[in-house]
């Protein structure tokens, strides 16, 4: 006799976070990759600057988690923080 291993049943509302995900993904053109051997999960988008020469100011923000939702969602906090981070270090002068 073999045993065969059962997918885990998801729920409704983790159905929903990746649905939520997947449209963010396409709306924000977000890269996700599989590392790992599926054990961790990259999101990354690059980021244009602003002004005459916001090509060459590209960077790029990512975030690492163990499933792509949470990875996708870890990367829109960033995201979405972003401008608030940028003002506190905007009189530092390095």
């Amino acid at each position: 006799m073999t045993t065969t291993a059962l997918q885990p049943v998801s729920t409704a509302d983790e159905d929903r976070r990746l649905a939520e995900a997947m449209r963010v993904i396409v709306e924000r053109h977000i890269s996700l990759t599989c590392c790992l051997d599926g054990k961790l999960w990259a999101a990354s988008v690059e980021v244009k600057g602003s002004g005459a020469n916001r090509k060459r100011n590209l960077r790029s923000v990512s975030a690492i988690a163990s499933t792509p939702t949470v990875a996708v969602e870890q990367l829109c906090a960033k995201l979405d923080g972003e401008p608030q981070a940028r003002e506190m270090f905007e009189e530092d002068d390095y």
